[in-house]
């Protein structure tokens, strides 16, 4: 009995794995996208604050602030969407300002983002109330976004945590 060459063999055996497991794979991120958007904007936006809230202050600082990178890779270097999250006290309230910046690459180096145009959205914290100041996003801008701001700040604590 004469057996296939390796490469074939393997490549037989991944086209397989690729069929059996594609439906299910497309289900479960089907899924996900639709339970994010049945989530509410405003509680996206709340849960956003409450991460944030977890940062610690830099020294001599009344205000929090990081930067995350929003994007399907896991190295920032390979995401295009840079934001700024700003938390501080305004008049007894929180305010939070969240600083989209949208990159495009360099023609001559396809590492260097450069700034294709910026986005903000503002809002104020009180109690378990949102107040949007302002908002550079439409109604469907914010819902895209948002999410990725979320697993943005939940990926970087996770890497602060385990260094």
């Amino acid at each position: 009995m004469k057996f296939p060459p390796t490469k074939k063999l393997i490549r037989g055996v991944i086209t397989c794995c690729l069929v059996l497991f594609l439906p299910e794979f497309v289900f479960a991120v089907r899924s996900s996208v639709i339970s994010l958007k049945k989530k509410d904007t405003s509680k996206i936006l709340k849960e956003i604050y409450q991460e944030m809230k977890e940062f610690e202050k830099y020294p001599g600082c009344d205000f929090i602030k990081k930067e995350f990178f929003v994007g399907e890779d896991d190295d920032d270097t390979n995401k295009d969407i840079h934001v700024v999250i700003l938390v501080q006290d305004v008049d007894q309230k929180e305010k939070v300002t969240i600083q989209v910046t949208y990159m495009e690459r360099s023609k001559g180096k396809p590492v260097v983002g450069i700034a294709k145009y910026v986005k903000v959205l503002s809002f104020f914290v009180f109690g378990d109330q949102i107040e949007i100041i302002k908002s550079d996003f439409d109604a469907n801008g914010k819902e895209l976004i948002i999410p990725g701001i979320l697993q943005a700040i939940k990926n970087k604590k996770k890497l602060l945590k385990d260094i």
